[in-house]
């Protein structure tokens, strides 16, 4: 019981209460002026109650590699057994440039991590309201309503309790017009724009310690940001958006690793 409270403590002081919030560092690279996005990947130890040692290790590796500046770890009652990793914000060059996310990701799959298997993680992408105007978040939760199907397929989820597909038809984005408003049901949804933090976040995506997919997430949403000041309102609510979407990538060189995973949505 002694080794069982101290081992409770050590993660205490390793990974931060849910509510913590830093003073978040912004990364850029000199020649860049662009979306800011961050992200939160949730991980669940690959033993019971192994989250402490894990958390441990996983901070010690990020030390050693001097990527503790750019990442840390916070509680949440999700993963009981686990955490989540949160970064600072990164323009999309940052990103790739300042943290080597394939080796993050392969250490936490040789240490037993999973985010993926049980279906109960989810990886968050957070990016900055400066970048999207009250429509453009409009016209991003009208997609998501209008291509729910290929989303959701996308998404890998099995469970959207988390992240609801919202029923936002074009009469409700009518309405919201008239309001000057975004009318959201709680923040559990695919795209929420109510984080108090000034962002929007896509919520949609299943966790996930894959390379590939890892990244095509996050380049879903910084894809996203760019997609929607592209396209109209009505071309938002129509069946074929998805498609539309799919389009614009093979016209895009920046997205590659989201246009080979989205290849093989059917």
């Amino acid at each position: 019981h002694c080794l069982e409270r101290a081992g409770r403590h050590e993660r205490s002081t390793i990974v931060h209460d849910y509510a913590y919030t830093p003073e978040y560092q912004f990364h850029k690279m000199p020649w860049e002026n662009t979306l800011y996005l961050g992200i939160e990947l949730e991980v669940i130890a690959g033993t019971p109650g192994g989250a402490g040692q894990l958390a441990k290790d996983f901070q010690s590796f990020l030390e050693t590699n001097k990527w503790h500046d750019y990442l840390f770890m916070k509680t949440d009652a999700s993963v009981p057994n686990g955490f989540e990793i949160v970064s600072h914000p990164f323009t999309k060059q940052a990103f790739h440039k300042k943290v080597n996310w394939k080796l993050i990701l392969d250490w936490l799959k040789a240490h037993k991590a999973n985010s993926y298997k049980t279906g109960k993680c989810g990886l968050h992408a957070h990016v900055s309201k400066d970048n999207l105007t009250l429509n453009d978040q409009r016209k991003i939760k009208l997609f998501f309503y209008y291509a729910k199907y290929g989303i959701a397929k996308f998404s890998r989820r099995e469970d959207f309790g988390y992240c609801m597909l919202e029923p936002y038809s074009i009469d409700r984005y009518h309405d919201d017009v008239k309001r000057r408003q975004i009318y959201q049901n709680g923040r559990y949804v695919a795209f929420n724009c109510d984080t108090d933090k000034g962002t929007c976040e896509f919520r949609i995506f299943r966790g996930t310690l894959s390379h590939k997919r890892f990244i095509a997430s996050v380049q879903f949403a910084d894809a996203m940001c760019n997609f929607i000041k592209t396209v109209t309102v009505d071309q938002c609510a129509k069946a074929s958006s998805w498609l539309a979407f799919k389009d614009y990538l093979k016209r895009d060189a920046s997205h590659e690793q989201l246009r080979k995973q989205l290849e093989r949505v059917r």
